[in-house]
Parts: C-alpha cells; structure tokens; sequence
C-alpha cells in the first residue's frame, strides 16, 4: 500500500494505481479510503480518463471464504442483459474460478417492483437478486432485497451464502455439507 501511495503522489492521474489502492484498502480494512478511490475511479470513467473509459470495472477486493478466494468485482455501469452491478468470483486454492456470484437488477422485474414500491422506486431505489452459477450453467436464485448496491451489504450477504449453502466443487460446499 505505501508503494501505492507514493505512486498516486507522483502519477495522481494514472487510474491503475487508484485500482491497486481500492484492492490494499479493502484488504487493509479501511472503508473510507477504499471509497474515497472508488468514488475517483468511477469520475476517471465518467470523464473519459486513458484506460479507465474502456474498462468495465475494476476489481475490489480479494477475500478468503474457508480455502477458496472470492474476487470482488465492481461494475461503473450495470453490464449484461440482467444489469450485474457486482459479480463475486470463488476461485479453489489452485486459482481455477468454481462459481460465480452476480448482484443483479435486470429492467423486466425492475418494472413491476416499481410499480408495487412507487415512493422507493422514485428515491432511485431498485430490487436487485444474488444469483450464482458455475461452468455448466446451473443457475441458482438466493435472494432478493431492495434499495440500493451498498458494496459492504452485499458482501456480507456473498460470505453468508458461501459459508451456508452448498456451492459445487467449493470448500464451502464440503463445510456446508458437514453436520
């Protein structure tokens, strides 16, 4: 992080440096610097920064759950037919990505929510779904909640899901399924 740091002083304009701190602040536990970045990721995209207009996202952080390690993902703008704000990567010791994890808002349940939740809905409030899949395509519902993507929210409901429910050739799955 200090190497990060003393990049920004000499290159405060270079948009993969304030990436790397989004990461060593996440890790490090320091929530208002990690948002004080993305907050400037998210203007470098905004105003067209080099490299930053033509990223999707940036990656957040990297957490252990049990031995796997999940690889958080933040979109600028929701991507894909179902608006992925976040997508969570379970990746087994061995760096090989087992399942996925989306936070998603797609328009087609977004109309009727809106419809039945009219005030949140005009606050900019949205229903988003976790949903998770693997290579072959299996796709599993979680949850649902409305509101708004707070990143910290969302993570702590990706742990719980990873810690509780079985998720196919992850460590989770083997501690979920012991009594």
């Amino acid at each position: 992080m200090e190497y990060a740091e003393k990049a920004r002083q000499l290159e405060p304009g270079n948009w993969k440096i304030h990436t790397t701190l989004v990461a060593a602040y996440s890790a490090a536990g320091m929530r208002q610097q990690r948002d004080h970045e993305r907050a400037l990721l998210r203007e470098m995209h905004r105003t067209g920064a080099p490299d930053a207009r033509e990223a999707t996202g940036f990656l957040l952080e990297m957490f252990p759950v049990g031995t796997d390690r999940v690889d958080a993902i933040e979109y600028f703008e929701p991507v894909g037919k179902f608006h992925t704000y976040y997508r969570f990567l379970v990746r087994q010791p061995d760096g090989r990505r087992v399942w996925e994890i989306d936070v998603q808002s797609n328009d087609f349940d977004e109309k009727s929510w809106a419809e039945a939740h009219p005030e949140e809905a005009a606050a900019g409030k949205r229903q988003f779904q976790i949903t998770g899949h693997g290579d072959d395509e299996n796709a599993v519902d979680y949850r649902m909640f409305s509101g708004e993507p707070d990143y910290d929210d969302i993570r702590v409901m990706v742990v719980e899901i990873l810690r509780t429910r079985s998720i196919p050739g992850t460590q989770a799955a083997a501690t979920a399924s012991k009594p």
